[in-house]
Formats: structure tokens, C-alpha cells, sequence
């Protein structure tokens, strides 16, 4: 009962002979609340063949092929290995479209990831740890609301972090004036990584 609550998504996943909907159908088998047609409708927004056999996809059709198990899978808890590995630019784009689309509050989904930027879009609220010692807890909103991630080409010596891109930099700093900004995850993580202290009491306020 417990492991039919739990779906683990490897980075690395195995091809087989069947063709994507027996394979499902088969595997569905050890999960509840498994949705053959949500499997299918998923396998189709995500571009990918219902009638190839596994092993003659590609890395990035077969692990979509998983991607949409796992949504399909009605399971409590979906881990991720790294998702978005083997995954082309418009993929990526449909991944984060069908995990906002098709996993509710019903489902716990955890993520890990070095493909930060892949998901910035879809993380929210943001927890960054270091050790035992939480750094940072606030959502998105809250983030922009006290700090600004600033594309320019003027160096701020107020920066808390900065990083040279083409044509400038991007930096983060403390957001005095209320400006709105987007946010920049791996900046963020930098910034809060460089800046411990400064970062944990800026959000205690």
C-alpha cells in the first residue's frame, strides 16, 4: 500500500520492447489511482509517439515517456531525479506545462535538480538550507519584494551578488525603492549563499 503511494523518477531510465501505452497499462497495475488516459494525454502534449516501441525512442522520448507515468501514476509522492535531463528547449517548456496542469495538492512532488533555471518558473515558495540552519523561507513575491535582481550594465557596489552576462551584469541587491523585478534563482541562491546573515535578517523584518 505504501509503495503504491510513492513513484521514483530516475535520472537515468530503461527502454523496453513494449510500446508506451502496454508498458504503462503494466506498470499502472501497482498504482491505485494510475489514469491510462491521463497517461496518453500527457504522451500527446508532450509530443511524444504512443506507437514506437521504447527502445528505438530517443533519450529524450523515452524519458518522457516516464515523465508521463509519473503524472499518470495518481501517486501521493512523486520524486524526480534531474527530469529535464535529455530534454531539448521546447520540451522543457511542455514539462513544466504538464506538471502545473495535471499534479495538484494531492501530490507532494520533490525535485532534485542542477538544471535550477529549467524549473525557476514553477518553484514557489523557495526554501534555500544551509546545514541544519534555514536561510531562507518566503515566496516568490516576497522575494521581489525585498530584493531586486537587476539586469544592467552599471555595477552596484551595494550588490549583494553580481555576475557578468553579455552587455552587463546581473546583480541582486536589497530593494529599497519598491521596484518590481524578475527573479533569478541561481542569483538568489548565490546571493543568499554569499550573504548568510544579511540575507536571514533581511527576511526576518
Amino acid at each position: 500500500e505504501f509503495l503504491g503511494s510513492l513513484y521514483y523518477l530516475p535520472d537515468e531510465v530503461s527502454p523496453t520492447e513494449w510500446k508506451p501505452s502496454y508498458w504503462a497499462s503494466v506498470c499502472g497495475r501497482f498504482y491505485p489511482k494510475f489514469s491510462m488516459e491521463l497517461f496518453e494525454t500527457v504522451m500527446k502534449e508532450l509530443e511524444n509517439p504512443l506507437d514506437h516501441k521504447m527502445n528505438r525512442m530517443s533519450s529524450g522520448q523515452l524519458k518522457k515517456c516516464y515523465i508521463s507515468f509519473a503524472i499518470a501514476c495518481g501517486a501521493s509522492y512523486i520524486l524526480m531525479d534531474e527530469p529535464t535531463n535529455g530534454l531539448d528547449i521546447p520540451s522543457k517548456a511542455q514539462f513544466r506545462s504538464v506538471l502545473m496542469k495535471y499534479t495538484g495538492e494531492e501530490s507532494t512532488i520533490v525535485i532534485s535538480t542542477h538544471q535550477v533555471r529549467d524549473l525557476e518558473n514553477v518553484i514557489d515558495p523557495i526554501i534555500i538550507l544551509d546545514r541544519c540552519d534555514v536561510i531562507l523561507n518566503a515566496s516568490v513575491e516576497q522575494i521581489t519584494s525585498k530584493l531586486t535582481f537587476d539586469y544592467g550594465s552599471e555595477l552596484k557596489p551595494e550588490a549583494l551578488y553580481c555576475e557578468h552576462m553579455p552587455g552587463g551584469f546581473v546583480q541582486v541587491y536589497a530593494n529599497a525603492d519598491g521596484a518590481e523585478s524578475k527573479m533569478n534563482v541561481e542569483a538568489l541562491f548565490n546571493a543568499a549563499h554569499k550573504n548568510k546573515e544579511t540575507i536571514k535578517a533581511l527576511f526576518e523584518k
